[in-house]
């Protein structure tokens, strides 16, 4: 909130709050004054409303016709990319009208000239984080296409830059990144901290011999006796196969990760420990950013893919 110079603060709490979990992260940011929360889908858009029946929620992924009949019985803002869309909506929700300024996904290219009801917000979003002139040539773009939408809000402004070009800030600024703890751009130093630990324990422990495999197809031959250990985390609990190479903490040392299934993975430890050792996969040090880069992906490409299942994980909300 120091960062924005007058700008509205709307929590962005999409794919469960980049899996954070978008009821806490929600309320959290309630709480130190986000006016609105944007989620992708309708979906995401009415679980939030079960829980917070009194505050705004902007649904911004596409919608069917049969989808707006439930959030406007929902009283959810809606999202307009194209020109049918805006004529089905304007009658029947409070909705947006995402303008395409560069990144050539959502959006039409300017406002319609037919009547826009029940408009209450212009928007759009940039292609880059971190890159002088684009932003500036986008924000030009979009200033100029939204100048007579009058009453309306207009927010273009993500967590980057927000943060590097203030004047991007406009009405409203869409912060999802930054909530979470994650830096939008790994060029800046923007002094935040992670806000997910994501812990396990050690479920087997076994001596491998030289030459032996570990994994499906021998996926990691081993060239030295080896204690291996076994994590029953895997990708269907969200920790991704590409994450093969990374480091998680295992008691208080480091161990690599060698194979990855579904509901378990394998790490090379450097000593013999007792099963039921914790393991921690984010925390400690080990950070989504260091798995990220040793998957050539984004921190927030992993935490997403992250479970909510209580048949699965147990999640504890800390203050």
């Amino acid at each position: 909130m120091k960062k924005l110079d007058g700008a509205e603060l709307w929590a962005v709490v999409k794919a469960n709050a980049y899996g954070h979990g978008a009821i806490p992260v929600a309320r959290a940011a309630l709480e130190v004054g986000a006016s609105a929360l944007c989620v992708a889908t309708l979906n995401e858009g009415l679980s939030l409303r079960n829980v917070m029946p009194g505050e705004r929620i902007i649904v911004m992924g596409p919608l069917s016709p049969h989808d707006i009949a439930i959030a406007r019985e929902a009283k959810l803002e809606c999202v307009a990319h194209t020109d049918e869309m805006v004529e089905l909506l304007a009658a029947q929700v409070d909705f947006h009208l995402k303008i395409n300024t560069g990144l050539n996904r959502w959006g039409i290219e300017s406002p319609p000239v037919t009547s826009n009801g029940r408009l209450v917000g212009v928007m759009s979003q940039f292609a880059t984080d971190g890159d002088p002139d684009i932003t500036s040539r986008q924000l030009a773009a979009f200033l100029d296409v939204s100048a007579n939408s009058t009453g309306a809000v207009r927010h273009i402004a993500n967590s980057c830059a927000a943060w590097l070009f203030p004047e991007t800030q406009l009405d409203a600024v869409r912060s999802g990144c930054t909530l979470v703890g994650f830096p939008p751009t790994p060029d800046v130093d923007f002094g935040i901290r992670p806000t997910l630990r994501w812990t396990s324990y050690l479920a087997q422990v076994r001596r491998v011999s030289p030459g032996e495999t570990i994994g499906y197809e021998g996926s990691y031959r081993v060239p030295k006796n080896t204690i291996m250990g076994l994590i029953p985390v895997g990708y269907a609990d969200g920790f991704n196969v590409n994450l093969v190479g990374t480091h998680v903490l295992v008691g208080d040392a480091r161990a690599q990760v060698v194979s990855v299934y579904m509901d378990a993975m394998c790490v090379i430890l450097d000593r013999k420990l007792p099963t039921g050792t914790p393991v921690t996969l984010v925390g400690d040090g080990i950070t989504f950013a260091d798995h990220a880069k040793n998957a050539a992906i984004d921190s927030w490409e992993i935490s997403a893919g992250l479970v909510d299942d209580a048949r699965r994980t147990l999640r504890r909300i800390v203050d």
